[in-house]
């Protein structure tokens, strides 16, 4: 099987969103709602601060998180259009504008930037939460 081209993007971002699908049909078959939060990433923000603009991902990781990022989005946005999945919410752009170093390491980020993710998802959750 060849990887890291798009028809692996396409089929991945495929299952992922199948799967999250399954899970949203699970939550409202139980009587619960489902949301689902594309989180932000390095490759995502703009602008990068000095320190993060050092930091090294593994080989062609960058290229390969961006396509697979770019057909995730492309098939959330389908799967968003339908009744069955109403709540996606995509925070790629959370951090843009942020010119201070949000994240740590390719990957993980400071105790203060996960406080603006919370925030986000805590005010698309609640009004989810207090209808009936």
């Amino acid at each position: 099987v060849s990887v890291f081209n798009q028809s692996w993007y396409n089929a991945v971002a495929k299952k992922y969103v199948n799967n999250s699908l399954k899970a949203a049909r699970f939550s409202r078959a139980s009587g619960s709602k489902f949301a689902l939060f594309f989180q932000p990433t390095l490759y995502s923000k703009q602008p990068l601060s000095p320190k993060e603009s050092t930091f090294q991902a593994p080989r062609g990781m960058i290229k390969h998180m961006s396509g697979l990022q770019s057909a995730i989005l492309r098939e959330l946005a389908k799967a968003k259009t339908t009744s069955e999945f109403p709540h996606v919410y995509d925070l790629s752009d959370l951090y843009d504008g942020i010119s201070d170093t949000v994240f740590v390491d390719f990957i993980h980020t400071t105790q203060e930037s996960k406080k603006i993710v919370a925030d986000f998802i805590f005010r698309s959750l609640e009004p989810l939460v207090t209808q009936p």
